[in-house]
């Protein structure tokens, strides 16, 4: 690791007060996850690999978790290898399928149907569409609403297994 010979190491992903968070953590084994800091800490414990706080913060997420969160939670919990946090956010995904459809994203407007239900969802910086065909659920990643980056993730969820 270079960072070795730096007097200094940049850490610019990581706010100011997280890592304070995280030096303190350190030194104590106390830190405070709260609602408005869970996210930054989860991925900076992600990055600096404290397994610990990952898995507190990941069981403070499956808490929030609620259908207005649930596609974005996934995502969240996929990028940062989250196994709990992912499979809770799937279970509310199928169980309250119906119910995610018929909200309206007050970006978008209303949803034309096509002969089949569709969605579009703006939840933590991304937007997905979601669509049911049959038995299969199709929930594709658009595009990351700060930049025009193409997301091509799509996950398709099989309702009849």
């Amino acid at each position: 690791m270079r960072e070795r010979l730096n007097d200094t190491i940049n850490l610019p992903c990581i706010n100011g007060e997280i890592l304070e968070a995280l030096v303190s953590y350190v030194y104590t084994l106390k830190i405070s996850i709260t609602q408005n800091n869970v996210q930054s800490l989860l991925e900076a414990a992600d990055l600096l690999q404290f397994n610990s706080l990952k898995k507190a913060c990941e069981n403070f997420l499956i808490r929030l978790l609620d259908v207005d969160n649930c596609l974005g939670m996934h995502s969240f919990a996929e990028l940062h290898m989250c196994s709990d946090l992912q499979r809770e956010a799937l279970r509310i995904i199928l169980s309250r399928f119906e119910e995610l459809t018929l909200q309206e994203d007050p970006h978008v407007g209303p949803f034309p149907t096509h002969g089949f239900r569709a969605k579009t969802c703006l939840i933590l910086k991304e937007s997905y569409s979601v669509a049911l065909l049959g038995p299969n659920i199709y929930v594709t990643g658009g595009y990351r609403t700060q930049t025009v980056d193409a997301l091509d993730t799509v996950w398709i969820y099989n309702t009849d297994s």
